[in-house]
């Protein structure tokens, strides 16, 4: 038991130095990015797919707004796997009992457009501190959202978009769900149950990932 959390440690402590190496390559510019005509759509659907046993065990329920149709956008595939990696991640970590992912398309001109990626968790409630501070590096919050990350996915995942032209950014507004007082040992984080059912505090969070949009059809690379 013991040579088991010792090895839990040293795999959490290979992890962060592994993350602060990324960050501090891309902050130094010593990241290459090769962008090139990348389908949004089918990035996200492939990297869906590659989580759903995790969503499932935490009991998340995700809903998706994606055309049928590719959706162009100008991307490192590299770089666009660990943003949608990292989103995916902070959902399960912190995630309550949804998740909404979207792509929204705005086409500016005949030849330009920018591309939304929205993914939209409920979560537990959250100081405003939090929310301003969610893309410093190390920021993990409070001990009650502190489910062992390091503080560093969301920073690198905002750095990679910027670097391809894009951004991220932080939308958070209160809600409120019915709770009840006790739940049995395994039910799933915010399901409500029987009782003495109230009113729960919650905020959600929406992250949205800006992207280039890629050359239309019948236009050049």
């Amino acid at each position: 038991e013991h040579l088991e959390v010792l090895e839990r440690r040293a795999q959490g402590l290979l992890h962060l130095i592994n993350q602060f190496y990324e960050f501090s390559a891309l902050l130094c510019g010593e990241e290459p990015m090769e962008l090139r005509r990348t389908d949004l759509g089918r990035m996200c659907r492939e990297q869906l797919l590659g989580s759903f046993a995790r969503l499932e065990e935490a009991w998340i329920e995700v809903s998706v707004q994606i055309p049928d149709r590719p959706v162009w956008i100008m991307a490192d595939e590299n770089a666009l796997s660990r943003i949608l990696g990292n989103l995916l991640q902070n959902a399960v970590r912190y995630g309550k009992t949804h998740l909404a992912i979207e792509i929204q398309e705005n086409r500016i001109s005949d030849r330009e457009s920018r591309v939304i990626l929205v993914f939209a968790n409920d979560t537990e409630h959250l100081y405003a501190e939090t929310v301003e501070r969610i893309f410093d590096r190390f920021y993990t919050g409070s001990q009650a959202r502190n489910q062992g990350g390091t503080g560093l996915g969301l920073a690198i995942s905002r750095r990679l978009a910027e670097q391809m032209g894009g951004g991220m950014t932080v939308e958070a507004r209160e809600t409120k769900t019915a709770a009840g007082v006790e739940r049995a040992p395994g039910e799933r984080r915010g399901a409500a149950v029987q009782g003495n059912a109230g009113q729960e505090a919650g905020m959600r969070l929406a992250f949205k990932t800006e992207f280039r949009g890629g050359p239309f059809e019948g236009q050049g690379i």
